[in-house]
Protein backbone atom coordinates (compact mmCIF):
# COMPACT_ATOMS: atom_id res chain seq x y z
CA UNK A 1 0.00 0.00 0.00
CA UNK A 2 1.43 3.68 -0.92
CA UNK A 3 -0.30 6.57 1.77
CA UNK A 4 0.12 9.73 2.53
CA UNK A 5 0.99 11.16 5.68
CA UNK A 6 -0.82 14.01 7.38
CA UNK A 7 -4.30 14.82 5.10
CA UNK A 8 -6.52 16.64 7.02
CA UNK A 9 -8.07 14.93 10.03
CA UNK A 10 -6.34 11.43 9.46
CA UNK A 11 -3.27 10.39 10.07
CA UNK A 12 -2.43 8.78 6.71
CA UNK A 13 -4.69 8.49 3.72
CA UNK A 14 -4.19 5.45 1.54
CA UNK A 15 -3.54 6.49 -2.49
CA UNK A 16 -2.90 2.83 -4.31
CA UNK A 17 -3.26 -0.43 -3.00
CA UNK A 18 -1.83 -4.10 -4.95
CA UNK A 19 -1.72 -7.57 -3.15
CA UNK A 20 1.85 -8.67 -3.98
CA UNK A 21 2.76 -12.33 -2.60
CA UNK A 22 6.52 -12.88 -1.20
CA UNK A 23 8.06 -16.32 -0.40
CA UNK A 24 9.39 -16.50 3.39
CA UNK A 25 12.80 -16.18 3.77
CA UNK A 26 13.99 -14.79 0.99
CA UNK A 27 15.61 -11.39 -0.23
CA UNK A 28 13.93 -9.38 -2.57
CA UNK A 29 15.32 -6.44 -4.69
CA UNK A 30 12.79 -3.28 -3.75
CA UNK A 31 12.83 0.08 -5.97
CA UNK A 32 11.11 2.64 -4.93
CA UNK A 33 10.79 5.80 -6.78
CA UNK A 34 9.36 9.00 -6.23
CA UNK A 35 10.02 12.16 -9.57
CA UNK A 36 8.45 15.53 -8.61
CA UNK A 37 5.21 13.92 -7.98
CA UNK A 38 5.00 11.00 -9.68
CA UNK A 39 5.61 7.60 -7.58
CA UNK A 40 6.71 4.10 -8.70
CA UNK A 41 7.05 1.08 -6.59
CA UNK A 42 9.02 -1.97 -8.22
CA UNK A 43 9.49 -5.78 -7.05
CA UNK A 44 12.44 -7.88 -8.80
CA UNK A 45 11.99 -5.73 -11.73
CA UNK A 46 8.38 -6.13 -12.18
CA UNK A 47 6.33 -2.78 -11.49
CA UNK A 48 3.70 -2.95 -8.63
CA UNK A 49 1.91 0.72 -9.12
CA UNK A 50 2.51 3.39 -10.11
CA UNK A 51 0.82 6.96 -8.86
CA UNK A 52 0.62 10.50 -9.46
CA UNK A 53 0.08 12.51 -6.36
CA UNK A 54 -0.62 16.13 -7.29
CA UNK A 55 -0.08 16.96 -3.42
CA UNK A 56 3.62 15.67 -2.94
CA UNK A 57 5.99 18.41 -3.16
CA UNK A 58 8.21 17.01 -0.61
CA UNK A 59 8.43 14.26 2.19
CA UNK A 60 10.09 11.55 3.06
CA UNK A 61 9.19 7.54 2.74
CA UNK A 62 9.21 4.21 5.50
CA UNK A 63 8.48 0.66 5.10
CA UNK A 64 6.04 -1.12 7.51
CA UNK A 65 4.72 -4.89 7.98
CA UNK A 66 1.69 -6.41 9.64
CA UNK A 67 0.33 -9.71 11.37
CA UNK A 68 3.65 -9.73 13.22
CA UNK A 69 5.99 -10.15 10.43
CA UNK A 70 9.42 -10.35 11.00
CA UNK A 71 11.84 -8.41 7.89
CA UNK A 72 15.72 -7.78 7.51
CA UNK A 73 16.91 -4.75 5.44
CA UNK A 74 20.32 -4.14 3.76
CA UNK A 75 21.82 -2.12 0.78
CA UNK A 76 19.34 0.54 1.54
CA UNK A 77 20.19 3.76 -0.56
CA UNK A 78 18.79 7.18 -1.34
CA UNK A 79 19.54 8.76 -4.87
CA UNK A 80 19.21 11.88 -6.59
CA UNK A 81 17.42 12.01 -9.29
CA UNK A 82 17.99 13.27 -12.75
Amino acid sequence: MLARNGDGACSWSELVSQPYSLNPNTWYAIRAEARGSHLKLSIEGKTVFEYDDPKLASGFFYLIVNNGATVRFADIRVVPTE
